[in-house]
């Protein structure tokens, strides 16, 4: 059985719980908001909606105490590729996308979310991010833990 929130109501009652400030709850909304725009309609491979696994990625990083900025990113973290900003593209990052994402979620929560982009997640990449491991900067490390979320949330509901 999961433990983690899978709807936005069980992730709100679990900010609640774990005594998050009004403002973080806002803050925490608002990513959700953007994230309803954006991925509307899409679905990802376990059959959930793109919106359904970003609240259990973000509900896993409130287990685990994430940081707000984190938390924020996990509603958000395929928002440059598949996320639709009605621009008729999918899979890039232009400043004008990146301005929309950080008026929402912050600089800090931006940075998550296109370093989860830009990082080779074949195996080799991954195999060169744990051989420098002691020496990736802070923003890598958090992308990383971001990325466990979005893994442990697809394996939750046999997505892969």
């Amino acid at each position: 059985m999961n433990v983690f929130p899978q709807t936005i109501l069980q992730l709100y009652d679990e900010v609640l719980d774990r005594q998050y400030s009004e403002q973080e709850l806002i803050a925490i909304r608002t990513a959700y908001e953007l994230q309803l725009q954006l991925f509307a309609g899409r679905v990802a491979a376990s059959g959930k909606s793109h919106t359904e696994h970003g609240i259990g990625t973000a509900g896993i990083l409130i287990a685990f105490g994430a940081p707000l900025h984190l938390v924020q990113a996990a509603f958000l973290h395929n928002a440059y590729g598949l996320g639709d900003f009605g621009d008729g593209h999918i899979r890039r990052i232009t400043p004008e996308r990146q301005a929309e994402v950080r008026g929402v979620i912050g600089e800090r929560g931006e940075q998550c979310v296109r370093k989860f982009r830009e990082i080779n997640w074949t195996v080799d990449g991954v195999s060169q991010l744990l051989e420098a491991f002691d020496e990736l900067d802070q923003l890598t490390r958090e992308t990383l833990v971001l990325r466990l979320a979005d893994h442990l949330e697809h394996h939750l509901n046999s997505g892969f």
